[in-house]
């Protein structure tokens, strides 16, 4: 049976990314973000209005997704935690500038898109972004010897663990777990010192 479940998000399991993009500030910057999608040449992100990456996509309306494996996730929770500061540098992440686009491509990590702005849509405290693809970039094992893209090493991909409204979501490309904090534990102290716990008990992927 199923029931209304009151919670002000609801992450069951979205891919974790860096998104690359040119920073006025630090030259070039990454985020980690989770919320993406693309159809064909078309790729839709979104992130905090005020953040740094929307305010600098704003700006130079280019950026590129990095899709990690599960080994850069720490690097991944430093690159979401700490807003306007070089990513870069904190995480040791280094990064080939694109193609097509001038914003970072990360070299650990095994898949880079790089997309150009089309539109920009602002739904309250976010900001939707929807770009065109212009160029994508693999490993070269990621690609079989029918010229196909071999999915099955992303499956159980980057874990990431965030707090939030109530609950610690530690979730991956096909699979997420849920746990319940207590109200004192709301404040983003508490939330990191969580995320600490569950990251000692982590799956094995």
């Amino acid at each position: 049976m199923k029931r209304t479940f009151e919670t002000r998000k609801l992450y069951f399991g979205f891919p974790v990314f860096f998104l690359g993009y040119k920073d006025d500030v630090h030259g070039y910057n990454i985020s980690t973000s989770s919320s993406v999608y693309s159809l064909g040449s078309m790729m839709v992100i979104a992130m905090r209005t005020k953040g740094n990456a929307i305010t600098e996509i704003t700006k130079h309306q280019q950026f590129t997704v990095n899709v990690p494996e599960k080994d850069l996730t720490k690097e991944s929770e430093i690159a979401g935690f700490n807003s306007r500061k070089d990513k870069f540098a904190l995480t040791g992440l280094s990064y080939t500038i694109g193609e097509t686009v001038d914003a970072p491509l990360v070299d650990q990590c095994p898949v880079s898109i790089e997309c150009q702005v089309l539109d920009m849509v602002e739904c309250g405290a976010l900001t939707n972004v929807i770009a065109r693809v212009t160029r994508r970039v693999v490993d070269e094992d990621l690609i079989d010897e029918n010229d196909a893209f071999r999915s099955e090493r992303f499956l159980l991909s980057a874990t990431w663990e965030t707090a939030m409204d109530g609950f610690t979501a530690i979730s991956a490309t096909s699979q997420s777990r849920w746990a319940p904090l207590s109200k004192k534990s709301a404040n983003k102290k508490k939330n990191k010192e969580t995320a600490e716990i569950f990251r000692s008990q982590r799956f094995s992927f």
